[in-house]
């Protein structure tokens, strides 16, 4: 098992026969993350090496170049200008895998979070495994990570003003991905 932030194509160029489980959260509560996220001092202290990505509002943190550390990372061809574009980028590529090739599986974060046994139980079918269900969740705080965040569900609606989601939106569909495939709609009022 590898986590990886890698784009389709970088992580194609060394594993190409791997089964991947993509997970897919809503853009806009991605973008909120990784603001938050890259705006932490821990991070810096932890990552001394990365250039200072920190920001004083969320408008400028989706706007604004990125760094060739952004631009790069995980990346094999750097075709975007901000992190918006980034993102777009990004999902565009593991989504086209997932409709063409069997070996890519893309969950939704939200229905990992709320309802972890039914996408365990698809992850265990692609894998070929048996699923034992004395499972139970396992919390940010339940093992070592990296600064992890909240993971709350809609939180972007904390951050985003009408104009970021306009412009979130605008890179999601010049990376030709339909707005409502990669955007959270909850099922039960969540």
């Amino acid at each position: 098992m590898i986590k990886s932030h890698c784009d389709r194509d970088l992580f194609e160029a060394r594993y190409r026969k791997a089964k991947v489980i993509y997970v897919l959260r809503d853009p806009r509560d991605t973008m909120t993350s990784w603001f938050h996220y890259l705006n932490r001092d821990e991070y810096y202290k932890y990552n001394s090496q990365v250039p200072d990505h920190r920001c004083k509002s969320f408008s400028e943190f989706l706007r604004r170049p990125v760094s060739p550390f952004l631009k790069y990372s995980y990346s094999l061809h750097g075709d975007f200008s901000n992190v918006a574009e980034r993102w777009a980028s990004h999902v565009s590529g593991w989504l086209k895998a997932a409709d063409s090739d069997p070996n890519v599986l893309v969950v939704r974060y939200e229905e990992l979070y709320k309802e972890y046994k039914p996408v365990l139980k698809e992850v265990a079918s692609f894998l070929g495994l048996r699923l034992r269900l004395r499972t139970r969740p396992i919390g940010l705080n339940d093992a070592p990570s990296i600064l992890p965040r909240k993971g709350i569900i809609g939180d972007w609606r904390n951050v985003f003003s009408e104009a970021d989601e306009a412009f979130l939106r605008e890179a999601v569909e010049q990376a030709a991905i339909e707005w409502e495939r990669v955007i959270y709609y909850p099922t039960n009022g969540g």
